[in-house]
């Protein structure tokens, strides 16, 4: 039920399937939404006189919802509406722009996890340290996997979505590089070896240094600073031409712990301490300032030893922040950089030098300044005259050169008027720089007491141009009526000349770096073996980033700009082509005397000939006899020999030793049974019996009266001879001897049987046999119980 019928039509424009509507009247209106129209389904339209149907021909026929949006004809006042698809938005979602769900967080990304907005939707992704499918992420243990990078001495700590690595007792550095010694300040920073600035011994080169460390809390900023040098002004210790700039020896160490002060010192750090800025420190009247210089070198000796300037670009401001607001430092009267040196050969006996710094005039005005040198030419000059109309610049000056100076440096100036001007009992002058000279202007020339006028004979002489290549062109007093301050990388009185500053020492390429000169310039390329700007060039490690042709079977080692290849062990060559070693065949190989050499790719391997035991390259032979690996017969005596073993059949017994049978005594007639005797066969042996009608111990028979039938029983008398440790066996007319259990034998004479050696005993698989007289018995081997 609604109130009135645009309560029904908003009804139905907010419903996403409603497409018309029937409106009738029953008390409240009454609202039906529906989803067709009588157009989509004529058959269900009906008349009736109590409601109304309302729709609007859809304007959705023509498609104007864009990106698979649905398009709802409606009420709006475009007549329909489009309900855009996921990601999509506009009235007809053709904006080209879609929802960014990652920057309105309407995503389900895990906290963990990285959104990234695509068109229409987005994907999860997991940040670095944890797993998942981006809306469940967990995290990955580094340390427990290994996937890890810190160094072997260090301990992996792991922390949610990364690890940390703390280096072990004993060593420094900063988890990923953990060293038994510190070589630098930052690194016992790093290790906390170090919490503020102090002293500490670093293994620099070949013997450890202390060396006075800063940390922060100076000018140059809050970084690590390791002392290199100090210096003293007033002492000729480390003056420009010292060779403690060019050499590598060190001067009185201990100044290298006392901080800032005017101890003088000179460390190892001075040439083997590669670094990325400098601090540079100066004490003047106890007060200490700083500045720093971004510099990347190798060391400091690098950037000195050879004596070769190289500028830097501080800029006076920053200079005089550090030497003092007294220093004059006009515009080309300075120079700044490493190894300064006077401009021109002019001015060298007079012209300070310095291995590192500034070097400026030394006075506030520039007439002193031997950094320019100026002739002025003979001019047109009126007394009592002045040239008005054409005033460009008005100074106060204490003296009337000061003026020629000052016109002479305003590039604009052609001539100038002095008044002079009294102040209590000092004269001075007023110094007005005219544009133009009297010539063509003379109706401006006015005569007035206490003025002077200077101007050249000719008017402005830049109006031709004479000056090249961007110069700019000064017109006053100089001998020719005009100068040329040349653009850098030009020379000469027009500034015309080229300045080849690769032939002379104004460059500042890399020692391993080519010049090569340009027009107005020049342009540095670091030489074969290296990368860089040219400026500053690193060596490429041919080796590391693989731009190598070493054999694949060689070693390659990287040099300063180059590299070489050395075959590996086991290969001979020149590295670049390398060929197996057939150690085996040269005899140059470990094996022992008793193994078998086997050459392999790049080295060989040893086994053990057949009878022997070890590595290879150490063999021992094997007693088979001992350990039982031997071929014998079980009725075979093994006797052990190097590498090997022969077997011999026992007594009693014939073959090869490997397979032994009983030798028959009797039918072999190898028996000494007494021919009155009956010869009987035996395992190993054989007996003898006298026949009926004798008695005797079968070797020995002798005959009886017939009439006695009474039969000896040879066992019950002492006419029998068997061994102590046989049996007697008596027979009708004879006995035997039989050897008891443990022995072997004839009876008549016995041998102990070894159980053990021949293995035929039932002791333990882990257990010891140990034969005993007749026997045998077990004892269970170590780490084992029981009874043997």
């Amino acid at each position: 039920m609604v109130y009135d019928d645009f309560e029904c039509i908003f009804k139905c424009l907010y419903h996403p399937s409603c497409i018309s509507f029937n409106l009738a009247a029953k008390g409240k209106l009454w609202c039906e939404l529906l989803s067709s129209d009588k157009y989509s389904k004529p058959m269900e339209y009906k008349q009736n006189k109590s409601s109304h149907h309302y729709f609007i021909r859809s304007a959705c026929i023509t498609n104007l919802c864009k990106n698979n949006a649905k398009c709802q004809s409606g009420f709006t006042d475009k007549g329909y509406r489009c309900i855009c698809s996921v990601g999509y938005k506009g009235l007809t979602c053709d904006e080209g722009k879609h929802i960014d769900e990652c920057a309105t967080r309407e995503h389900s990304c895990s906290a963990d996890g990285v959104c990234s907005n695509v068109e229409g939707s987005y994907i999860c992704g997991c940040k670095p340290g944890y797993s998942g499918d981006g809306r469940t992420c967990k995290d990955i243990d580094e340390c427990a996997l290994g996937t890890h990078n810190c160094s072997a001495d260090a301990l992996c700590n792991n922390t949610k979505g990364s690890y940390n690595c703390s280096c072990k007792s004993g060593y420094f550095g900063d988890g990923r590089t953990c060293k038994a010694t510190i070589s630098s300040c930052k690194e016992a920073y790093d290790s906390k070896i170090l919490s503020g600035s102090g002293v500490v011994t670093l293994h620099i080169g070949s013997k450890p240094t202390s060396v006075f460390c800063q940390v922060g809390n100076v000018e140059c900023g809050n970084g690590i600073w390791t002392l290199v040098m100090k210096t003293d002004g007033s002492k000729r210790t480390f003056h420009y031409d010292s060779d403690y700039w060019s050499n590598k020896i060190e001067y009185n160490p201990p100044g290298g712990e006392t901080g800032f002060d005017t101890v003088e010192t000179k460390l190892p750090t001075y040439w083997n301490t590669s670094f990325s800025k400098i601090c540079l420190g100066m004490k003047i009247d106890q007060q200490l300032r700083f500045i720093v210089i971004n510099k990347e070198a190798d060391s400091l000796y690098s950037l000195i030893a050879d004596g070769k300037y190289r500028p830097t670009s501080l800029g006076r401001d920053t200079w005089r922040s550090l030497i003092g607001p007294k220093a004059s430092s006009q515009s080309h009267c300075n120079r700044e950089g490493f190894n300064l040196y006077p401009l021109t050969a002019y001015w060298e006996f007079r012209a300070p030098k310095a291995r590192i710094g500034f070097v400026t005039n030394n006075v506030e005005n520039c007439k002193d300044c031997y950094c320019r040198y100026l002739e002025f030419k003979p001019a047109k000059a009126f007394d009592g005259q002045r040239l008005i109309n054409h005033v460009i610049q008005i100074d106060d000056v204490k003296d009337k050169v000061l003026c020629k100076i000052r016109c002479f440096m305003e590039s604009n100036c052609v001539s100038y008027n002095l008044v002079k001007q009294l102040s209590g009992d000092n004269e001075t002058y007023k110094c007005e720089l005219n544009d133009v000279t009297h010539e063509g202007n003379m109706d401006d020339l006015v005569g007035e007491y206490d003025s002077f006028y200077h101007g050249s004979e000719a008017r402005s002489n830049c109006i031709a141009n004479p000056c090249k290549n961007n110069a700019t062109c000064q017109s006053g007093f100089t001998e020719k009526g005009y100068r040329c301050l040349c653009s850098a990388g030009f020379k000469g009185q027009t500034c015309d000349e080229d300045i080849n500053e690769c032939a002379t020492e104004e460059q500042s390429c890399s020692v391993d770096a080519v010049c090569n000169n340009t027009k107005g310039s020049y342009d540095c390329e670091c030489k074969p073996g290296f990368s860089g700007d040219g400026w500053t060039c690193k060596d490429i490690d041919e080796c590391g980033t693989e731009e190598h042709s070493c054999s694949a079977d060689a070693v390659c080692n990287n040099t300063e700009g180059s590299y070489n290849c050395s075959c590996k062990p086991g290969y001979s060559g020149d590295g670049w082509s390398c060929k197996d070693i057939d150690e085996c065949a040269t005899q140059d190989h470990s094996c022992s005397a008793d193994a078998v050499c086997r050459n392999t790719k790049g080295s060989h391997n040893c086994t053990c000939k057949p009878g022997y035991s070890g590595d290879g390259r150490t063999c021992q032979d094997i007693d088979e006899c001992a350990t039982g690996t031997h071929s014998c017969s079980a009725d075979a005596e093994c006797n052990n020999i190097k590498g090997s073993h022969n077997c011999q059949c026992k007594s009693g017994y014939s073959g090869n030793g490997r397979t032994c049978t009983d030798t028959d005594e009797c039918a072999t007639k190898k028996q000494n049974c007494s021919a009155d005797a009956v010869c009987k066969n035996t395992k190993v042996s054989y007996n003898c019996t006298c026949k009926p009608g004798y008695s005797g111990n079968g070797r020995d028979c002798r005959g009886r009266f017939s009439f006695w039938l009474l039969y000896i029983n040879e066992c019950a008398t002492e006419e029998q001879s068997y061994s102590a440790d046989a049996v007697c066996n008596n027979s009708e007319g004879s006995y035997d001897c039989e050897c008891k259990p443990g022995f072997s034998g004839d009876g008549w004479t016995r041998k102990d049987i070894d159980e053990c050696g021949i293995e035929e005993h039932s002791c333990s698989a882990d257990a010891v046999c140990n034969n005993a007289e007749g026997s045998y018995n077990c004892s269970c081997k170590p780490g084992y119980s029981g009874d043997g």
